[in-house]
């Protein structure tokens, strides 16, 4: 039977969650992040004066004018994310409990993604908008490390890339879930639009280049080949 995923994590994805708040030190394994310079790959953000921002907090305000209980409900269940939050695309089947091979490779990818997306937020240094307009009111925690780039945005891009190499049929649903986790930072408050645009920016080049990584390749096909025997061992038989 089916182990649907439920609020009570598993101890594999409880640990994959944890990595989320942990300090860019973390060994990245698929990355070198000394030839991935995110100032190369990233603009900086806008000025806290600039126009730009001024139309992102106007934009902001709107959503949380329109925002519903239902969307307040959804970003709220993103604070704490896993790459298993992606299940609502992939199905019940895509849980740490019956993938552990799966879940030490995305603990891995969590790892190395945090190593470029940390310090890229210490260096840029841009203040959440509501530090910047107190009209901005958040529903959903308001984290104290910086803006720039958006943490959630990046994480939820580089899981759906990944992902899409292994269940290619669904990489449209896993990137508009990504983007959709990322939007929900706008909606919730903490976010500038253009934080979470440059999330998705930074999170291509990292996908990019663990793509090329050898060790990144190998794992990569034992993943596919655990994800895909285990979708066919729990797939309903067909009757003639």
């Amino acid at each position: 039977m089916h182990r649907l995923l439920s609020n009570r994590l598993s101890l594999p994805a409880l640990l994959l969650a944890t990595l989320i708040s942990f300090p860019a030190s973390l060994h990245a394994q698929f990355l070198a992040p000394a030839s991935l310079d995110f100032k190369s790959i990233l603009t900086p953000p806008p000025a806290p004066d600039s126009d730009q921002t001024k139309q992102e907090i106007e934009k902001i305000l709107s959503l949380q004018q329109s925002r519903t209980p239902e969307e307040i409900a959804r970003a709220k269940s993103e604070v704490t994310m896993s790459p298993w939050i992606l299940s609502g695309v992939l199905g019940s089947t895509f849980n740490p409990d019956d993938l552990p091979l799966t879940a030490k490779f995305l603990t891995q990818i969590t790892k190395d993604t945090n190593s470029l997306a940390n310090p890229a937020k210490d260096f840029f240094a841009r203040k959440r908008p509501p530090f910047i307009d107190p009209r901005v009111k958040p529903c959903v925690p308001l984290e104290a490390t910086a803006s720039y780039p958006s943490g959630h945005s990046t994480r939820a891009t580089v899981w759906a890339l990944v992902l899409s190499e292994i269940f290619p049929d669904k990489r449209d649903a896993l990137i508009a879930r990504a983007h959709q986790i990322g939007d929900d930072r706008v909606l919730g408050g903490v976010h500038y639009p253009s934080d979470i645009a440059a999330g998705r920016t930074l999170a291509a080049a990292i996908v990019k280049q663990m793509l090329a990584h050898p060790d990144f390749q190998k794992q990569l096909q034992a993943v596919e080949e655990e994800c895909h025997a285990h979708v066919k061992l729990n797939s309903p038989v067909k009757s003639n």
